[in-house]
């Protein structure tokens, strides 16, 4: 039995991409460019993450698609300006990247929030939108009532935002998680 084809690992196929930078709203917005032909496939990551966040899915799908990974914006290499942070701003800069790449449309594909920035491009731009993808994302409000949303927003604000931040992040993981 021949062995199967050598394959590159996937931290190395995303991170040997070369980098592109777009710009959207007054900043700059990093991306990659992975594989050609085949349906495209636009990544979004989730909140405090980056594009490298996808590295399997790069090495994975590459022979068969085209695939966007981005920063978002005050993510990754993307810049960090001291802006409001909004759905709208994102789906600005995704558009900006879909339209430096030379792409249409694409399916979107959202990790966690980046499900919820997905589905806000898919709102307002639907003839850009092939299909959506929500991996650990949510199609129902977290939050019950307004304030409740509104007193962590309040603690991520505050002076201890990483101590908010960082239990935020271990109520939703296992102690086993990678």
């Amino acid at each position: 039995m021949a062995s199967p084809p050598a394959r590159t690992p996937p931290a190395k196929l995303l991170s040997g991409t070369p980098s592109r930078f777009v710009a959207s709203d007054g900043a700059r917005v990093h991306y990659k460019k992975v594989g050609t032909g085949g349906p495209v496939l636009l990544f979004v990551h989730g909140w405090a993450c980056h594009h490298s966040f996808w590295r399997h899915q790069a090495e994975r799908f590459h022979e068969q698609a085209t695939m966007l990974f981005v920063d978002l914006p005050g993510h990754g290499r993307s810049d960090k300006p001291e802006v409001r942070y909004t759905h709208d701003r994102f789906v600005d800069a995704l558009r900006a990247v879909l339209d430096d790449a030379g792409e249409t449309s694409a399916v979107l594909v959202g990790h966690s929030a980046g499900g919820s920035i997905a589905r806000h491009f898919l709102r307002r731009f639907p003839d850009r939108s092939r299909a959506l993808s929500l991996l650990d994302g949510s199609l129902v409000p977290f939050w019950k009532e307004p304030q409740h949303l509104e007193e962590l927003l309040s603690l991520l604000r505050g002076p201890d935002y990483m101590k908010a931040a960082v239990g935020l992040v271990e109520m939703m993981v296992a102690q086993h998680t990678p």
